[in-house]
């Protein structure tokens, strides 16, 4: 998802994108997403939906819905 409108904007210049296709079940994979999502706000990954991450419950809940939006329009 690049930054196209407001919503995105929270996201710029994008959101990280983890391609590989298999379920997150090791703390192998696990420790791959994190250092792909490094210090963004959001990581998508292939297969499992998306990660956030904020320094509060109330600011990881407004980025995900940010990132829904950014991704529907």
């Amino acid at each position: 998802v690049r930054a196209r409108n407001g919503f995105g904007s929270y996201f710029h210049p994008q959101v990280p994108f983890w391609g590989d296709p298999r379920l997150v079940r090791s703390d192998n994979l696990a420790e791959g997403v994190i250092g792909l999502m490094g210090k963004a706000p959001a990581v998508i990954v292939n297969v499992n939906g998306a990660v956030v991450a904020a320094e509060t419950p109330a600011r990881a809940l407004t980025l995900a819905w940010n990132l829904e939006e950014a991704a529907r329009i």
